[in-house]
């Protein structure tokens, strides 16, 4: 977890790497795969570089869930 929040602080796009990652988590059928996406994105947010993190979950499409 440590490497992760890390890469929250770097600037050469660590963050949409991680991120990158996680989606396919977010879309998995089972809410267990899902919850535990959904902590290690609030970890990220929390213990991270938070405006980092939020610059680009808000440019990007990660957090928009559609069936």
């Amino acid at each position: 977890m440590d490497n992760i929040i890390a890469a929250t602080y770097s600037e050469d796009g660590a963050v949409h790497d991680v991120c990158k990652a996680l989606a396919p988590k977010f879309k998995e059928p089972n809410a267990i795969v899902v919850f535990k996406a959904l902590i290690v994105l609030h970890t990220m947010i929390r213990n991270g570089a938070t405006d980092n993190v939020l610059a680009y979950l808000s440019s990007s499409e990660v957090l928009r869930l559609r069936n």
